[in-house]
């Protein structure tokens, strides 16, 4: 490609860039609702970057606040009298502790509460993904969770044992801070770590960017496939008590981007980049 058709290119790129900037204020209703002209402009400008988009892309409310993070009250002592099937002492004043009886253990740290514990009808039901799957929902519900708020499932396989993931979700929006992780082994052991963080609604509410702005906004690679977009929330630094409002976009190369979706900076590991 010659210097001066490389020029051109580069000049109309630009100059649609700019104008879809221009429309995304232009075409915003007073709510900040971007209009349907906007999609139809915006999906134009990512095919002339040969950007695609292989998912649908949700809908979100135009205003939205922040979530406060919170201590999620558990009763240890019923947890760990389920655990160990007796009365054990808990350590009285301590945020951290671990109680190890013969293969069952209890730990308690200031990011999550592991349990190990012996399933009854696990290793019979080993080679029955959806049973352990049941028997790990059951376990779920006796610590305060519902199945209705969580998203996720079997992850891995081995020949010794099933690993699981779920991300807690607050009225379908995803906690991506929020993760469960549980693994049974062939011997019927169920090794659970669980968030000891709850959240609330914050009263501040802003005004979002859809995900057609930040797409547009983004620098995507020319080639990029877009295989799901989600909404949910995430902390912008490490020790925040407040979940921010985030797109998550993962690409056909496997690759998981976060965006701020009050501003579409690009997150990376909690961190603005």
């Amino acid at each position: 490609m010659d210097w001066s058709k490389a020029k051109t290119i580069l000049i109309i790129s630009f100059l649609l860039f700019n104008i879809f900037l221009f429309l995304t204020i232009m075409l915003s209703d007073s709510e900040g609702v971007i209009q349907s002209d906007y999609i139809v402009y915006a999906e134009e400008y990512l095919r002339s970057k040969e950007i695609t988009i292989d998912t649908k892309i949700p809908k979100n409310s135009p205003n939205t606040g922040k979530i406060i993070y919170t201590p999620r009250e558990y009763d240890i002592d019923s947890i760990a009298k389920g655990v160990f099937d007796k009365e054990v002492s808990i350590p009285v004043g301590e945020d951290t502790f671990i109680i190890e009886m013969d293969r069952k253990s209890l730990e308690l740290s200031d990011k999550e509460l592991i349990i190990v514990d012996e399933l009854s009808n696990a290793k019979n039901n080993f080679d029955s993904e959806n049973k352990l799957e049941d028997l790990i929902f059951s376990y779920l519900k006796s610590l305060g969770y519902k199945k209705s708020d969580l998203t996720g499932g079997l992850i891995k396989t081995f020949s010794t044992s099933k690993e699981y993931e779920y991300t807690v979700k607050y009225r379908d929006a995803l906690l991506f801070d929020l993760i469960i992780n549980a693994e049974i082994n062939n011997e019927g052991i169920l090794t659970l770590s669980v968030p000891v963080w709850d959240i609330k609604k914050g009263n501040e509410k802003n005004e979002l960017l859809s995900m057609y702005q930040i797409l547009v906004m983004a620098n995507l690679p020319s080639g990029s496939v877009i295989e799901n977009v989600v909404f949910g929330y995430k902390q912008l630094f490490e020790g925040d008590l407040y979940g921010n409002p985030i797109w998550q976009v993962t690409l056909d190369s496997g690759r998981i981007i976060y965006y701020n979706a009050y501003t579409g900076e690009e997150i990376d590991n909690g961190i603005i980049e």
